[in-house]
């Protein structure tokens, strides 16, 4: 195989169109463009930059020429992709299950690209410069749309469906507000980096003004799953920090973030609908350990999301190895991870969690070599984690994640090189 000059910019061009691709996405569909186009678009994208991360994965393991066990959480993901294939063929709905819908794609074609974005992830952060470079793209572009989202002290149509108005959400650049949020949530943990490792005192106050709006985008949005995912990160950021002994700086700048994100909810949560969540949050939290899950009451948590787990539950219980195979269920759990376990059963669920385990015991192990982007992916792969309870994103917002896995991973790999920002 043919040396690869510039992988990491290789890499950034993928990702690049993929970044800005929801800037073209905003007018064509708000114009009433059909969309099955805009959708077959994206995911033509979605298998381009797949396969080229593909390919840079393995020109990435040839010029690395890493020992087979530094590679597990690599392996771990092809094992769950095998697996994957195998409860697709033994399917009701074989097509299905390998290539999705227009408008759903959680399929082994989808798998497979969500792969490619991970190692587009991990070979991107071998360049700290150029990462830092797309970073600032992706943020500019998720801006704009925020920006768009609050106008009127309300959630415009054009970036995501609006509950207040009969607009119909395919004329939006996200289906769903849940979706939606999961961006949000991105957004905010990276505008918070910047802000936390950028030197230049016009460009931090830039991100400082950015973590706001995004904040805003996320209270408006009232998705109380990213929203805890992302409190709960930014509580656990600032107690790392002291057990790490991280400088006092950063030890500083963390906690205003904390408090910045809870005065910014609170005071954008001028109809209560955040306080309302929360103390909803709560009473199902007490619905859910006191009450049999085959009653009304426990169906009803989770606005609804009660009745879905207890039914995906009931599937990988039925179908315990294989599961039903992707896209084979009918209804999204809104959690991935019963989603996951009724698609390809137990053993695909635990081969997928095994990734992040593996990684997980590896970052801790090393985490005074990482470098810090590679402790902000790990953060928003927490954050991430944490939503992925209540919810489940789409094809055109899981590569933001799986992007930042595969830069989280790569401190998983092998240590940064000598030189690089710790």
């Amino acid at each position: 195989m043919p040396e690869l000059k510039n992988p990491q910019r290789l890499a950034a061009a993928g990702l690049l169109l993929w970044i800005v691709f929801p800037l073209i996405v905003m007018p064509l569909n708000a114009s009433g463009t059909d969309v099955h186009i805009t959708y077959n678009i994206w995911a033509t994208i979605l298998y381009l930059d797949g396969g080229l991360g593909l390919v840079l994965g393995a020109d990435y393991i040839r010029r690395k020429r890493p020992k087979a066990m530094d590679l597990l959480p690599i392996w771990a993901i092809l094992a769950f992709g095998l697996w994957a294939v195998i409860s697709a063929l033994a399917s009701s709905h074989p097509y299905a299950a390998f290539f999705g819908f227009t408008t759903m794609k959680d399929c082994v074609t989808s798998y497979v690209a969500y792969a490619g974005f991970l190692m587009l992830g991990l070979i991107l952060a071998e360049d700290r410069k150029t990462t830092i470079n797309l970073v600032r793209v992706f943020l500019a572009v998720s801006a704009v749309m925020a920006l768009i989202a609050v106008i009127d002290n309300g959630f415009s149509a054009a970036v995501s469906i609006n509950e207040y108005t009969n607009t119909p959400h395919y004329q939006s650049v996200f289906y769903n507000t849940n979706h939606y949020s999961y961006y949000l949530l991105i957004n905010i943990l990276l505008s918070g980096f910047m802000f936390l490792r950028m030197e230049n005192k016009a460009e931090r106050a830039a991100y400082a003004v950015a973590f706001i709006l995004f904040t805003v985008a996320i209270t408006f949005n009232d998705t109380l799953g990213s929203i805890l995912g992302v409190f709960l990160t930014l509580v656990f950021a600032v107690i790392w920090s002291f057990i790490n002994k991280e400088p006092k700086r950063d030890k500083i700048t963390l906690a205003i973030l904390l408090a910045v994100f809870i005065i910014t909810s609170i005071l954008t949560d001028t109809g209560k609908e955040l306080g309302g969540s929360v103390k909803l949050m709560f009473s199902d939290a007490g619905t859910m350990f006191t009450t049999s899950s085959d009653t009304n009451e426990f169906a009803r948590i989770g606005s609804g999301r009660g009745a879905l787990w207890r039914f995906h539950w009931q599937v990988m219980k039925t179908f315990p190895i294989l599961g039903v195979g992707p896209q084979n269920v009918g209804y999204s759990a809104h959690n991935i991870f019963l989603q996951l376990g009724a698609y390809t059963g137990f053993t695909g669920l635990a081969l997928y969690l095994s990734v992040f385990v593996i990684g997980a015991e590896r970052l801790i192990r090393r985490r005074k070599e990482i470098t810090d982007l590679q402790k902000a992916a790990a953060f928003i792969v927490v954050s991430y984690f944490i939503c992925a309870f209540f919810g489940v994103s789409m094809f055109y917002t899981q590569p933001y994640f799986y992007t930042v896995l595969g830069a989280c991973l790569s401190g998983a790999l092998a240590a940064p090189k000598k030189g690089e920002t710790k």
